[in-house]
């Protein structure tokens, strides 16, 4: 493999995507690390609209923040957070939000198992 394997990755991280974003890098760890780091910095913002969009009761909102957060969740590889981002996305498309704080705990509660994976990961990718 080109990146290393940390055992909790498994959990909630899709590898290959993270090697794709290496190999379009030629080979570097530079361009994941890039990648994860905006990731890390830009995903709070979005859950913070889910929430903003909820308590204002605003599909838009909703919508708009998930279909970003589906995006970059898929780039680096975190496919359940991506699923589970897809799924309010299209509730909140509908006009369907009722469940959204139940939909946004869950989103939270995968996405600090994504970002412990993440951080992990770019640790074991200085050591290489």
């Amino acid at each position: 493999t080109l990146l290393p394997s940390p055992g909790n990755t498994a959990c909630c991280l899709n590898e290959a995507a993270l090697n794709n974003i290496r190999m379009m890098g030629n080979g570097s760890v530079e361009l994941v690390k890039k990648v994860v780091a905006h990731f890390l910095k830009d995903s709070p913002v979005r859950i913070a609209n889910i929430d903003r969009g909820m308590q204002e009761n605003h599909p838009e909102t909703i919508f708009l923040a998930a279909h970003s957060l589906k995006s970059a969740s898929t780039t680096v590889g975190a496919m359940i957070l991506a699923d589970m981002c897809k799924e309010l996305e299209l509730n909140a498309r509908q006009g369907l939000i009722s469940d959204v704080q139940d939909q946004l705990a869950r989103i939270e509660s995968e996405y600090r198992k994504v970002v412990a994976a993440l951080e992990s990961y770019i640790n074991l990718l200085g050591q290489d």
